[in-house]
């Protein structure tokens, strides 16, 4: 936001809700000084900001407010979710349905392939997958990071789990929400191999498994 109001020299910002402004009062007044020492003129709306006591007072309060509304939120969205309602975001033309594209199937089924049958890592996979012409839903090449996120990702056997951003509560899981890529025993291979090669990278080359040779002898 500062570095938008550099580039186009604004010198005035209005604000409806001060509680919009940030999310705690140290937030809030962080926000004010830096716009305050660029030599830009902060008004509230609703809220007088004259005299710097009532500045603090103001931000105070707004910092319960913007608490107060994100445990609504995260209320509302955990019951939501409870109902087994589904909270992100679904790409418009698929109206609310939630569909697969087989070109997207296609590249996990085979990066489930490399890391069971082949047991290649995440960049290995990665590499292959972008070596072979594949593309992420985003239209970017693979990363390991990336395959990572998605061979752990349980939508792959059609749950959906939702921990909140917070943290603090139990999961929320609906089986059978998404349509599933892979079959149960197919997921638990998969996490079974990703257990295995994550261990493996901690304790050395010496351990043994009953996945130490797969694809590698043929």
């Amino acid at each position: 936001m500062l570095a938008y109001f550099d580039d186009h020299g604004i010198g005035n910002v209005v604000d409806l809700f001060l509680d919009r402004f940030g999310r705690n009062p140290r937030e809030i007044l962080r926000r004010y000084w830096n716009l305050q020492e660029r030599g830009i003129i902060f008004q509230s709306v609703n809220e007088d900001l004259k005299e710097e006591f009532l500045l603090l007072l103001r931000a105070g309060i707004a910092g319960q407010e913007s608490k107060r509304t994100s445990e609504r939120v995260r209320a509302a969205i955990l019951e939501a979710v409870s109902r087994g309602t589904h909270v992100g975001m679904i790409p418009p033309k698929y109206g609310n349905q939630i569909q697969q594209v087989p070109e997207q199937v296609a590249a996990i089924r085979l990066a489930y392939e490399l890391a069971t049958v082949r047991n290649m890592g995440y960049k290995a996979v990665a590499d292959y997958l972008n070596g072979h012409g594949h593309l992420t839903k985003s239209g970017m090449l693979f990363m390991a990071e990336t395959t990572k996120v998605i061979l752990k990702n349980p939508a792959l056997v059609g749950r959906m789990v939702f921990k909140g951003s917070s943290g603090q509560d139990e999961p929320i899981v609906h089986e059978n929400f998404y349509p599933a890529i892979l079959s149960p025993e197919e997921w638990d291979t998969l996490q079974q191999r990703l257990t295995i090669r994550r261990e493996g990278q901690h304790r050395g080359r010496t351990d043994s498994s009953q996945y130490l040779l797969s694809g590698a002898c043929h």
